[in-house]
């Protein structure tokens, strides 16, 4: 009788799991998508450049103060209703920062070009409020702050005043703005049963209404995509989209129109996974990269005007390569022992973001080498001010400029 109520127990969970999926998006609301007329979107090959990292998978240091050309600080202002608990992404215009945090399950505050704050958009279940973030885009043409949560997008003004909620009638991780539409990144696992064999691809692109237009960059492998990092596998800078996916070593641009660029191929062949090992399950995968001396991309990538980053990852070895790149000249500086002159620079995370010609990065201040700070490359009045910065204030951004790589 009890092994009787237990199956009884599970064909009532599926047949909830199915109607809470059916549930998720109406009929009219897939209409919307016109997936009958959705195409393959064309990928140019034409002009990649292969990179050859293979001299930088070993331990070896650089001195990254070495490379820096130019370096400022914003402290962002704290308040009772700033605070920040942990930077999952920064999003800089030319009037405003905008941080998706993780404070009380997800919210994004809103500061100006000097830190100064302006408004929290907040977690909650309201036309204006934020539930599951995903992230965020700014749309230059109608000059709106888009964020991305649950099933919907919300649009603000630049200074978070609400404007309108819209669902969307797909599954995505993360999304960019394109001139014509939007470019949704989407991974394994993730419930788009709806769109049929567009379930199959990584990239969905559609217009201002959600028309599903095109798709591309099917899964390499039945992996599970959110091994761990907070990339967005969307790196953008100056208009351009930038989309990379773990365990994928070519690096792609959207080029408008419905076309995919292969921009960037990188070189890491020495200590390469088998493929075997990717295309098999992630149970088999996962001790396998615990236990060899495999390198390998997860995607994480940042760019800007002038220099390309990339961080490559080592579990056997506990090593990550950080990689700098020229872009003009090719040439690449990186290793994994990075030495810093704490009377320059403290502490420093890697890129998470960039605008213009700077790589965008930031600091948790208190820590002792605030006291090492001099005003070699910053301003007397910014030493000060760092200085007296506690474990109590808010993050400090940092933006800066490398030197060419000659």
């Amino acid at each position: 009788m009890k092994i009787y109520v237990f199956f009884v127990f599970l064909f009532l969970l599926g047949c909830s799991k199915k109607a809470e999926d059916k549930a998720k998006f109406t009929d009219a609301e897939v209409a919307e998508l016109m997936l009958d007329s959705t195409q393959m979107a064309r990928i140019r090959m034409d002009s990649i450049k292969e990179i050859d990292l293979n001299g930088f998978l070993k331990r070896q240091g650089f001195n990254f103060c070495d490379i820096l050309k130019n370096i400022n600080f914003i402290p962002l202002e704290t308040t009772e209703n700033s605070l920040i608990s942990d930077v999952k992404d920064v999003l800089v215009t030319d009037s405003n920062i905008y941080i998706c945090d993780s404070y009380q399950g997800g919210s994004i505050p809103i500061f100006d070009n000097y830190g100064h704050f302006i408004k929290r958009l907040k977690k909650g279940q309201g036309p204006d409020e934020i539930l599951k973030l995903k992230n965020i885009a700014f749309d230059k043409e109608n000059n709106e702050l888009i964020v991305f949560h649950s099933h919907f997008f919300s649009y603000f003004t630049p200074n978070g005043v609400f404007k309108r909620r819209v669902k969307i009638p797909l599954n995505a991780y993360s999304f960019a703005v394109t001139p014509s539409g939007y470019l949704f990144y989407s991974i394994n696992g993730m419930d788009n049963k709806h769109l049929n064999l567009s379930v199959e691809y990584q990239l969905l692109i559609t217009d201002k209404s959600f028309k599903l237009e095109s798709i591309a960059l099917p899964y390499l492998y039945n992996q599970d995509l959110r091994l761990e990092g907070n990339t967005r596998y969307l790196a953008l800078n100056n208009g351009m989209i930038n989309i990379t996916s773990k365990f994928n070593d070519t690096i792609y641009q959207y080029a408008g129109n419905n076309v995919i660029q292969a921009k960037k191929a990188l070189n890491i062949s020495q200590h390469e996974i088998p493929t075997q090992y990717l295309k098999g399950s992630y149970e088999n995968l996962m001790p396998n990269l615990y236990h060899n001396n495999y390198f390998f991309f997860l995607g994480e990538y940042a760019t800007n005007e002038v220099h390309d980053y990339f961080r490559i990852s080592n579990f056997y070895t506990k090593i990550y390569v950080e990689i700098f790149r020229d872009k003009k000249t090719g040439n690449c500086i990186g290793g994994t022992d990075i030495s810093i002159d704490r009377s320059l620079i403290p502490s420093l995370g890697f890129p998470i973001s960039s605008q213009g010609s700077f790589f965008i990065s930031y600091f948790l201040p208190g820590n002792d080498d605030m006291k090492l700070l001099t005003d070699k490359m910053i301003p007397q009045k910014m030493v000060e001010k760092l200085k007296k910065l506690t474990t109590d204030d808010n993050p400090v951004l940092i933006f800066y400029e490398l030197k060419d790589f000659d």
